[in-house]
């Protein structure tokens, strides 16, 4: 492998250091990426040799097997943020929280509801991250992404992304990967933002708890329509009171459930939020599926609704 000159590949790293879970065996291979020409060089060597690739971020919302990965691992790094005509332009392995900073220190408001959200802006604009009632659709402008099936960098408008409840195009499509964003936030006094992240942290701090995570697993369920929503109500009307805009918190459906607390292996739902698992040392990866698998059938029996997951499983 040539390439390897030029982008530095590990063999059997373990990945449960580079993910929230902890949790993961060994990829094949692995490497960081720092520039944009090099992650395409990676994507490109493993497709020339048939081995199948990973696209890492922040590790904040994926579970990887204990047999690790088969293949390449691509940990995304390219971290550059500007300002440009106004606007955020940043690499997709930027974080979350740098970005943050970086607008509060220049009086640029919009982004104040990711305080305390881990992980980078490529993994939140391809699950279009949200809280509070906000989302990254609200502030992206446009997406640069690359094509791995006709080898080329494309440019997505806001419209393009195909933006949905924790959806995107990129997520969807697999064969983009996203490079690089362009955010539109507005002029606000860095006051103002700075009291409002403050009051974002102070939130997830009392209702989201400590320990090895990946964050929400599930997806909070949408109504499908009205009779679904009657036929609900009518049989769970204590349900009710959770509801807003069609959409009842996964954690209300646990909660009710009486799962907080249930673990299986070294894995546990939390006490705190139930719509978390929690590694409480030395989980393994089918610890944690074999917790999904029993929490989703749990509430399906009890309330008739099917759970999807809001986090990656990556299968070997």
């Amino acid at each position: 492998m040539t390439s390897q000159k030029q982008i530095s590949v590990g063999k059997k790293v373990f990945l449960k250091k580079y993910t929230t879970f902890q949790i993961g065996g060994p990829a094949d291979y692995f490497a960081v990426i720092k520039k944009e020409k090099d992650l395409i060089e990676g994507i490109n060597m493993a497709q020339k040799i048939g081995r199948p690739f990973f696209i890492l971020g922040g590790g904040s919302n994926v579970l990887f097997p204990d047999r690790g990965y088969p293949g390449f691992v691509f940990k995304i790094e390219m971290k550059k943020i500007e300002t440009k005509r106004g606007r955020i332009i940043a690499e997709a392995g930027a974080g979350l929280a740098r970005i943050l900073y970086f607008c509060l220190n220049r009086g640029l408001g919009g982004l104040e509801w990711t305080a305390g959200i881990p992980g980078t802006i490529g993994g939140a604009i391809r699950g279009n991250a949200g809280a509070l009632g906000k989302s990254m659709k609200d502030s992206v402008v446009l997406v640069k992404a690359y094509n791995i099936e006709k080898k080329n960098i494309q440019s997505f408008k806001n419209k393009d992304c195909r933006f949905a409840y924790r959806e995107s195009v990129f997520k969807k499509e697999k064969k983009y990967i996203i490079l690089e964003a362009e955010l539109e936030l507005k002029e606000k006094n860095t006051f103002l933002i700075n009291k409002e992240i403050n009051s974002c942290l102070l939130q997830r701090k009392e209702k989201q708890p400590r320990g090895f995570s990946a964050g929400s697993v599930f997806k909070n369920y949408q109504i499908k329509n009205e009779k679904e929503k009657g036929k609900i109500l009518k049989e769970h009307p204590e349900i009710g009171k959770a509801i807003k805009e069609n959409i009842i918190p996964a954690a209300f459906l646990i909660d009710r459930c009486g799962l907080k607390g249930k673990a299986l292996g070294k894995a546990m739902i939390s006490r705190v939020h139930a719509n978390f698992i929690i590694n409480l040392g030395r989980a393994k990866a089918s610890d944690v599926e074999n917790l999904i698998i029993f929490i989703r059938k749990e509430v399906k029996k009890k309330f008739g609704v099917v759970l999807e997951e809001e986090i990656i499983i990556v299968k070997p």
